[in-house]
């Protein structure tokens, strides 16, 4: 049975009244049969953020997704989020450093 799908869409695929919040997972186990599985039936929208879940860099929801998602990339639409402290400005600094054209304005920023 598919998940309803709303008269909207992103990124050219249509969203669902259900999306995928991976921030709760218990570890990777079982993370890629419950992708698959909500993809099959409709939930394209996949939330996740490598602070989620964080054990490491290499262990963490977005690590997870990212396995998971691997031959079906195509079909999902993927929300990934920056962390929030030191590794956020490390990001916005390396991103303005290489001209991504974005307005500094964030408040944690020292210009």
């Amino acid at each position: 049975m598919a998940i309803n799908q709303m008269n909207v869409t992103l990124a050219g695929k249509p969203l669902a009244t259900m999306s995928v919040g991976c921030m709760r997972w218990d570890g990777p186990e079982h993370v890629t049969e419950i992708v698959h599985t909500c993809v099959e039936h409709g939930a394209l929208y996949l939330d996740t953020s490598p602070m989620y879940c964080f054990r490491s860099e290499e262990e963490n929801s977005e690590r997870w997704v990212g396995e998971a998602i691997k031959g079906i990339r195509e079909k999902v639409i993927l929300s990934a989020k920056c962390c929030q402290g030191t590794a956020a400005r490390r990001l916005v600094n390396l991103l303005w450093q290489t001209g991504f054209p974005f307005k500094r304005q964030t408040s944690f920023v020292k210009h």
